[in-house]
C-alpha cells in the first residue's frame, strides 16, 4: 500500500528500519539514515517556513549538482512544506525564476559564463549588497529572501546552513509543484509516477543508483519513491554509474542520454528507469547503453521532465 503522506508512519517504524542508510551522497561522502532524513528535511521545512515563506509560495533553486545533498534537502523540505519549487537550468532562466518566486536559494561562487554565480545574481538585484545578511531584500524582483549556500557571509542573503529549525513543529502538506525548464509536474501526476515505480520498479532494501541531477523531476520523483519504499538511493552524479552499481550491487539504475558518457565500464542490473525527451528516443538511447555494455532485465522509460511512461 502506497503511503499518501511520505512520513506519517515513520514514528512508528521500527529501530533497525528508522536507522538504516536512505541515501548515499557519494561525491560529498554523505550517508543519511531515514531518520536523518525525517530530521534534516523536517528543520528545513520549519525554518522555510519560519522564514516568511507559506504553503503555495514558490522558491526558485539555482544550486549547483555537485551539493546534492543540499539540493535533495531543499526539494524535501519544500514537499514537506508544500512551498513550490522551480529549478534553473541555467542563467538564462535567471529573470524568469527572480520574478516567478518569494525565495531564491543558490550556489554562490560556481561559475556561470565566466563569473560567479553571485556576482551573474548581484547584476540582476543590487540591492543585495545595501542589504544587511540575513534580512529581507528590498527590490523591484518578486523574490525578496535569498539564501546561498557557501559558508562565508554575504550581503542581503540567509546561509542554507542557518536554516533549518530543529525544535520547531509544522503541518506536514507533503505536495509536490517542480518546475524545470517550462515543465510542471504536480501532486497528479507524482502520485501516478509514484504507483507504477512502487509496483513494477522499487523493492524494499534495493540500492538504486540515481545518477541524474536533482534539477530534473524524474530524479526528485524517484528519490520520494525509494523513501516510500524504504529503498537506498547512492546519488552518482558525477561518478562512473556502471561503477557505482557493480560496487554497491545495485539492482535499479537511474540514467539519461546525457550521463552515458560518465560510463566506464559493464554492469547488469535487474531494471533501469530510463529518461528521455520523448517516446522515439527510447530504443535509440537503449541501444546507447548496450554497447557501452550496461545490460537490464527490464527497461523503464519515462519522459524526463513531466514523468509519463513511455514503454
Amino acid at each position: 500500500m502506497i503511503t499518501r503522506r511520505l512520513f506519517s508512519e515513520f514514528l512508528a517504524l521500527k529501530t533497525s528500519e528508522v536507522h538504516r542508510d536512505a541515501v548515499h551522497f557519494l561525491t560529498q561522502q554523505y550517508r543519511w539514515s531515514y531518520k536523518e532524513v525525517y530530521r534534516h528535511s523536517g528543520a528545513y521545512a520549519v525554518g522555510l517556513l519560519e522564514m516568511g515563506l507559506k504553503p503555495g509560495d514558490t522558491i526558485s533553486s539555482w544550486i549547483n549538482c555537485s551539493e546534492a545533498a543540499e539540493s535533495y534537502m531543499m526539494h524535501l523540505a519544500c514537499y514537506r512544506a508544500g512551498v513550490k519549487i522551480i529549478t534553473l537550468g541555467s542563467g538564462e532562466d535567471l529573470d524568469k525564476a527572480l520574478n516567478g518566486s518569494k525565495a531564491f536559494v543558490l550556489s554562490p561562487w560556481i561559475e556561470y559564463n565566466g563569473e560567479s554565480r553571485i556576482d551573474f545574481l548581484l547584476k540582476k538585484v543590487p540591492q543585495l549588497l545595501e542589504t544587511p545578511a540575513g534580512s529581507l531584500v528590498k527590490s523591484p524582483v518578486t523574490a525578496k529572501y535569498f539564501i546561498q549556500t557557501g559558508f562565508s557571509t554575504i550581503r542581503g542573503t540567509y546561509k542554507l546552513k542557518s536554516i533549518p529549525v530543529y525544535n520547531g513543529k509544522f503541518t506536514e502538506v507533503n505536495t509536490l509543484s517542480f518546475t524545470h525548464k517550462d515543465s510542471t509536474i504536480g501532486d497528479e501526476e507524482y502520485k501516478k509516477f509514484l504507483g507504477e515505480v512502487s509496483g513494477k520498479v522499487l523493492n524494499s532494501g534495493d540500492i538504486v543508483v540515481n545518477s541524474v541531477t536533482t534539477k530534473a523531476p524524474l530524479s526528485f520523483a524517484t528519490f520520494l519513491a525509494g523513501l516510500n519504499n524504504k529503498t537506498i538511493t547512492a546519488s552518482a552524479i558525477h561518478d562512473d554509474p556502471a561503477s557505482i552499481v557493480n560496487k554497491q550491487k545495485a539492482k535499479v539504475l537511474v540514467i539519461t542520454e546525457d550521463k552515458i558518457a560518465n560510463i566506464g565500464g559493464k554492469c547488469t542490473v535487474e531494471k533501469i528507469v530510463l529518461g528521455v525527451n520523448k517516446k522515439e528516443d527510447v530504443d535509440r538511447v537503449a541501444k546507447m547503453l548496450e554497447g557501452k555494455g550496461v545490460k537490464a532485465k527490464s527497461l523503464f522509460p519515462y519522459h524526463i521532465g513531466n514523468l509519463s511512461y513511455l514503454g
